[in-house]
Formats: structure tokens, C-alpha cells, sequence
């Protein structure tokens, strides 16, 4: 099971952002996305979305693996 963020790095990527989503600029209900690994917490591999965008990121991620997944079948 992952961690999540510290609130220190918490501070830290919002202060980065500018208090705004990084896809939409909205500084609306803002939440840390990993990048990569969801084991890692650092700043570096994390940015500031929105929920909207958030939510949004995750879709585009499990339809991206799904079209890999059906590639390699072929």
C-alpha cells in the first residue's frame, strides 16, 4: 500500500504550481498526481492537478496500458 505525499512536499509542489492546477490553471479542489513510481513521495515525481484533471490523467493512463495490452495480443 502507498504513502501518500508528505505535507511538506505537499507545500512544496503547490508553492512550485502556484497554488493552480498544472493542466487547466484552476485552483480548485488541487491534488498530487504521481508521475511515476506511486511508491515515491518526493517532489520531483509529482505535480498539482485538479480533480477534474486528475481524474482525467488516471483515464488517459488506463486506456493507454489497455491499447499496449491489445497491441502486444496481436
Amino acid at each position: 500500500m502507498r504513502r501518500e505525499f508528505s505535507d511538506a512536499v505537499r507545500d512544496q509542489a503547490l508553492g512550485r504550481a502556484k497554488w493552480r492546477c498544472q493542466e487547466c490553471e484552476s485552483k480548485l479542489e488541487l491534488q498530487l498526481h504521481h508521475i511515476g513510481d506511486p511508491m515515491d513521495n518526493s517532489l520531483f515525481n509529482c505535480e498539482v492537478l485538479c480533480s477534474r484533471c486528475h481524474v482525467q490523467e488516471h483515464k488517459r493512463r488506463q486506456l493507454a496500458r489497455y491499447n499496449l495490452y491489445r497491441y502486444r495480443r496481436k
